[in-house]
């Protein structure tokens, strides 16, 4: 083995730097039944003031997305509904292209997917009309049904919004089958 002469000119064996371990390896020491790594004095954890410093940070930015994003899924569910209602429009267009007439009130929009066996049933019901069952509105509340429909429409359908009640503006505004 080749001795090697450090700086203070003494004699030492083996090529590795004393001190500092390599790169890469950790320093630590084994006990019985394991290696405990040491930590060295540049890799302390953090206090507890920045970790409560961290999570209001944390806190703030999530809430703030949060409150921006509250104002799109009011938007969205608006969309939800014009969309569920024009799709339901032309399901009943359909319907009465085969049968001569929309469903009556009574039928409801529910004989878009099941044949009615409320009078008068249709003779030439060819369907389901819509893909899948009639689903409530994006607050959970059944359309309502009419007819005849406004502004001398064969049928009307109209989502009440978020409050459930005539009229109302914001997530809370009517959407109706006749108006954009």
């Amino acid at each position: 083995m080749r001795k090697r002469v450090t700086q203070n000119g003494r004699a030492r064996a083996g090529g590795r730097p004393k001190g500092r371990a390599r790169a890469g390896r950790m320093r630590g020491e084994w006990t019985r039944t394991a290696w405990v790594p040491r930590l060295l004095k540049d890799e302390r954890g953090w206090t507890f003031l920045e970790t409560l410093i961290a999570i209001t940070v944390i806190v703030t930015l999530t809430s703030t997305v949060g409150v921006v994003g509250l104002r799109f899924i009011g938007e969205a569910r608006r969309i939800s509904a014009r969309s569920q209602i024009e799709s339901y429009a032309l399901a009943l267009n359909a319907y009465a292209m085969d049968n001569g007439s929309v469903p009556s009130e009574a039928q409801g929009l529910g004989a878009l997917w099941q044949k009615p066996r409320l009078e008068p049933v249709p003779p030439q019901w060819n369907g389901p009309y819509v893909r899948r069952e009639i689903a409530p509105d994006p607050w959970g509340r059944a359309y309502e049904y009419r007819v005849p429909g406004p502004e001398g429409l064969a049928f009307g359908i109209v989502s009440r919004g978020a409050d459930g009640r005539p009229g109302g503006d914001g997530d809370a505004a009517d959407v109706f089958s006749w108006k954009q």
